[in-house]
């Protein structure tokens, strides 16, 4: 959810004018304008690996090889393998942390990490890769 800053009396909100401009189009149709509807529908968790102080790791774990100052992480079991939905919901997760952390924070800061137990096979033929 976008958290608008206070506005002074000269200055105009723009996305709320959008929304009120698009809700009168859509008045009477079959569809609906929700401005500002949040999306969490349930609890999302992710794990996080953050560069903080303290000595630096004389070797990385397996799996882990340049870690950057934030590291987002999924992980999928034998029970429940990665996916294409998966690797969509990480980068989800990607765009809500950073807008979390700052907009202008630089996108070579955050890198996204996808573990699993199992060969993800299926992801190549519909991701095109």
């Amino acid at each position: 959810m976008c958290k608008q800053k206070r506005t002074t009396s000269k200055q105009i909100s723009w996305h709320r004018l959008l929304g009120l401009m698009l809700m009168d189009i859509f008045k009477d149709s079959n569809f609906r304008v929700e401005m500002e509807k949040d999306l969490t529908f349930q609890e999302q968790y992710l794990d996080i690996i953050k560069k903080s102080e303290g000595q630096p790791l004389k070797e990385l774990p397996i799996g882990f090889p340049n870690l950057s100052n934030y590291n987002l992480l999924t992980y999928k079991s034998i029970q429940e393998p990665l996916s294409a939905w998966t690797l969509d919901e990480l980068i989800g997760y990607y765009t809500m942390y950073r807008k979390h952390l700052s907009p202008s924070q630089k996108v070579t800061a955050i890198k996204l990490r996808a573990n699993t137990q199992v060969c993800p096979y299926k992801i190549p033929r519909f991701h095109g890769l």
